[in-house]
């Protein structure tokens, strides 16, 4: 019997419909390629994740760095300008007749006074015309210097949960300025301030002025009436416990003796005077008072510098880790920034012989 070929060839093709048409992934296959794809899929969610925290993390750390060195430059700055500085900032704000409107739990680290422009466009055109020989001779007075002396302080204060403030600490700027109003009628000045350039005072033994009728017939109040706000947040925890022995050596961060272990006393001023290693905010600052009878001979101290130490901590001032650093970066700080000042004052510093 003989077949046709295209019989044969339709009957192949029918054969292997029925094959095709019996074929598939069988049940253990497809969760076998399930599992595979989630262990896969989960794998790359968890990397993708874990950049994004770590891309956040770290622009956070670099947020917070840059914020302290706009505040180092900013304070540096300011510092510059400044006329007279103190070596010892705590006097100038703690003392019975010092600055009493300067922020609670502030630790002072800076205190200076600088030389500020006054606009002087809304006094009279005659100063003559004011009332009392007080404010005719403080007119002509304004009118000639532009300017008038104003007290700043540095300090920092811890944060806690009852303020705005995120950062374990916070650093404020306060200032004094002599002129509360200034208009057509004359001259107010602020509440408790004293000019230290006035003859029989001076800027070391300055206080706020009291109500004494022998210094000046006219009438203050005691209260001084300054500004503060806050110039950076984020900083590491100030220290406000008493004065341990593991303070930074101003000798060797100074580069004043840099082999340590000499018995060479320092020419700079540690403030605050309690700073110790762990001090987010601190100076050395070149003392006024000249040191004799050293084997290095007489410290000229006639000019003064002063070097600028901070350091930021993102974490915030609950005391648990940062959402966004998380556990590994809650135990570690930013490093800290330093900065040298040449202050351009020299009144009242003598020159050394």
């Amino acid at each position: 019997m003989t077949h046709h070929p295209a019989k044969i060839y339709w009957y192949r093709l029918l054969s292997q419909s029925r094959q095709l048409s019996q074929g598939g992934f069988t049940l253990l296959e497809i969760l076998t390629s399930l599992i595979i794809s989630s262990i896969v899929v989960s794998g790359l969610l968890f990397l993708t994740v874990d950049l994004l925290k770590t891309d956040q993390r770290e622009t956070v750390l670099e947020q917070t760095q840059k914020n302290m060195k706009r505040g180092l430059d900013y304070i540096a700055d300011d510092l510059r300008e400044a006329v007279f500085v103190y070596t010892d900032p705590a006097a100038v704000v703690n003392q019975a007749t010092g600055v009493t409107d300067f922020p609670a739990n502030a630790v002072p680290v800076l205190a200076f006074w600088r030389l500020d422009p006054v606009d002087t466009s809304a006094l009279p055109s005659n100063c003559d015309s004011l009332s009392t020989p007080a404010q005719k001779d403080e007119c002509k007075v304004l009118k000639i210097r532009q300017a008038a002396y104003t007290l700043v302080v540095y300090g920092q204060i811890n944060n806690t949960s009852s303020t705005v403030w995120e950062g374990q600490s916070r650093l404020v700027r306060y200032e004094l300025r002599k002129y509360q109003t200034i208009s057509s009628t004359g001259l107010v000045q602020r509440p408790g301030y004293l000019d230290p350039s006035r003859p029989g005072f001076s800027f070391e033994t300055w206080t706020r002025q009291i109500l004494n009728p022998n210094v000046d017939p006219v009438t203050y109040v005691s209260e001084t009436s300054g500004q503060s706000s806050v110039l950076v947040d984020y900083l590491d925890t100030a220290t406000t416990t008493t004065v341990t022995a593991n303070q930074p050596d101003c000798r060797f961060l100074t580069g004043e003796q840099p082999t340590p272990g000499s018995a060479l006393p320092t020419a700079y001023v540690l403030l605050p005077s309690n700073a110790d290693k762990s001090t987010s905010f601190f100076a050395c600052i070149r003392d006024t008072v000249p040191i004799t009878g050293t084997t290095a001979g007489v410290i000229n101290r006639a000019g003064q510098d002063a070097f600028l130490f901070i350091r930021g901590n993102a974490n915030p001032s609950n005391g648990g880790p940062s959402p966004v650093l998380g556990g590994i970066s809650e135990s570690s700080k930013l490093p800290r920034l330093q900065t040298q000042v040449l202050v351009r004052g020299v009144i009242e510093k003598t020159p050394s012989e």
